[in-house]
């Protein structure tokens, strides 16, 4: 573990937190994650990182086979206590222990076959996956949910999903360029698209504990947008294209600060509920960081 480590650290120009006695017991021998920690899918280095809430270093969760295989959405089950994750290539959905690193395959069936990129926990604990243009559903023990699903059809290149609290999902992608919400058969309820010109790739999207939605759309003028439940408001946006200029995922954390990955720059931007910038973390671990979640 220790080697791995050392090497997408060196690969990515990553640097690690102090592991003295000041730094809370972070190392590599005790990797068991804490409220607040963040989980990003690093694109670059094809891992899987866990960061504390300040962004630096903690553990590498997961290191893919970069010459055949790359993780990419991420979610958390609150009943394991573990990350679970897609592995696009030798299609898979899989689990690490956020206690120990136990490793364990949840489903690995013929039916993942396509581009697997966002993944959602649902309420009742099955998970919803994004394979190509399809939404893919399981149970918890890995078994396909039935009819209605796999869905088809409710959008072209959808990469954002998200469970919210009520039940249902919203999503969002690049192909039709809209945001969504769905009840739990995946019916649609609302859907609204960025009304930005020249930004209408919607490539993260997440219900908020307030209820509200906030949606990542990228393009000329890279923008986070908070818009009401019904999707029919914008309530609040972000715009900077010199700290934010392709936003890839979209977390809140337990703060109520909205956590943007960024593929331009390589880090993290942190927005208020409001839509006003905090601060920047991660700048010197991530390389092309995707999808995100902050441990509740």
């Amino acid at each position: 573990m220790l080697l791995a480590a050392a090497m997408v650290l060196s690969q990515c120009g990553q640097q690690m937190r102090s592991t003295g006695a000041d730094d809370g017991g972070y190392s590599e021998s005790n990797p068991v994650a804490s409220s607040g920690d963040i989980v990003v899918s690093n694109g670059a280095s094809d891992s899987i990182l866990l960061l504390d809430p300040d962004g630096f270093y903690k553990a590498l969760l997961f290191n893919a086979d970069n010459t055949s295989e790359s993780p990419g959405g991420v979610t958390y089950n609150t009943d394991t206590n573990e990350v679970v994750f897609v592995v696009d290539g030798a299609d898979r959905l899989a689990a690490v222990s956020l206690t120990d690193l136990t490793y364990r395959n949840v489903v690995t069936s013929t039916l993942l076959s396509g581009v697997l990129r966002g993944i959602t926990q649902l309420i009742n604990g099955d998970y919803l996956i994004i394979e190509s243009n399809v939404i893919e559903r399981y149970t918890a023990d890995g078994f396909p949910a039935g009819s209605p699903w796999p869905r088809s059809g409710l959008q072209t290149n959808p990469n954002g999903i998200s469970a919210r609290a009520a039940g249902g999902f919203v999503m969002c992608s690049y192909g039709t360029d809209v945001v969504r919400t769905y009840d739990d058969s995946g019916t649609q309820i609302a859907t609204a698209s960025s009304g930005i010109a020249g930004t209408t790739d919607a490539y993260a999207c997440t219900e908020l504990s307030n209820g509200n939605i906030a949606v990542a759309w990228s393009g000329t003028t890279d923008t986070i947008q908070i818009r009401s439940p019904d999707l029919s408001t914008v309530i609040a946006s972000y715009s900077n294209t010199s700290i934010l200029g392709d936003p890839e995922g979209i977390a809140e954390d337990n703060d109520g600060n909205l956590l943007i990955t960024d593929g331009t720059f390589h880090h993290i931007v942190v927005i208020d509920s409001s839509a006003n910038f905090v601060t920047i973390k991660a700048n010197s671990v991530l390389n092309l960081p995707r999808w995100l979640f902050v441990v509740p």
